[in-house]
């Protein structure tokens, strides 16, 4: 289902970037998702060009199938158990991910588990983990911590150099668009430009992502985010050696108190749904 479900948000995108937006994943997951899927049919479902990608007769066929297997699908799950749910979860969501996104996957939430009472606190990780540890929140969706054992592994989030122009590699003096300390990201960007001597300056200090993202794509610096954080206006700045210095990757984790029904079905939907980073699957 999963490859069914790419291939759909890749069509009605017209755009394999825009898909990966969407899907919160590479641009080369996705398209080698559709390359499996046309293998397993023997078709070819999508003709590509440099900016727009067309479905072919064979792929404007299938568009109609897959659309009615994914409802058939999110309806027979939702009739075995998600619909009978009922109760209270408070999510919280590191405000890395896909922030342009977020409003769209909790209305799917909502939409598919109706009987759940869901409230949702988005911040950065070290504050979502001080509410779990006080008991207000049931789920924290963070980046991991070291030293904090006993997560549940959820995905692998890739860092890139975003801008709002190409630039092949550092300037003399590189102006920084940064979150606050403590931040994962932030210390990623000054440590890759310290340990190449590449001189930078903090240009602005934001207190969210989207303003990091507005900030960036209005040409004031360039910055450090998650790869399903790309957006209109942001482009993604190459690595290695005669390039920009290479990120680490980060892992997403999981912190749930109480693992029962209505959290499992919660984090269900976050792997698999197209949603920021399910949200990924």
């Amino acid at each position: 289902m999963d490859l069914i479900r790419c291939f759909v948000t890749v069509a009605d995108a017209r755009s394999f970037t825009a898909a990966a937006k969407r899907l919160c994943r590479s641009q080369s997951a996705v398209s080698t998702r559709i390359q499996r899927l046309e293998q397993m049919l023997d078709v070819e479902l999508l003709q590509r060009s440099s900016r727009l990608v067309e479905l072919t007769t064979a792929g404007e066929q299938f568009l109609h199938h897959a659309n009615g297997l994914l409802r058939l699908n999110d309806e027979a799950i939702g009739s075995m158990g998600r619909n009978r749910l009922r109760g209270q979860l408070r999510l919280g969501v590191v405000e890395y991910l896909a922030p342009h996104r977020l409003p769209e996957f909790l209305s799917r939430i909502r939409r598919l588990l109706p009987g759940v009472d869901l409230s949702v606190r988005v911040a950065m990780s070290g504050v979502l983990l001080q509410e779990f540890d006080a008991g207000d929140l049931d789920i924290a969706l963070v980046m991991e911590q070291k030293g904090r054992g006993s997560p549940q592994s959820f995905s692998e989030e890739k860092l890139v150099w975003v801008s709002s122009q190409h630039m092949a590699a550092p300037s003399d003096l590189t102006d920084l668009c940064l979150l606050p300390a403590p931040c994962a990201f932030r210390t990623a960007a000054v440590s890759a430009l310290s340990n190449r001597g590449h001189p930078w300056r903090e240009a602005v200090s934001l207190s969210g992502v989207l303003g990091v993202q507005g900030c960036v794509r209005q040409g004031l610096g360039v910055s450090v985010l998650c790869e399903s954080a790309l957006d209109n206006g942001l482009i993604c700045l190459p690595q290695g050696d005669k390039a920009w210095p290479e990120l680490p990757s980060m892992r997403l984790v999981t912190y749930d108190r109480s693992s029962s029904p209505i959290s499992r079905a919660l984090l269900e939907l976050l792997k698999n749904s197209g949603s920021p980073n399910g949200l990924r699957d």
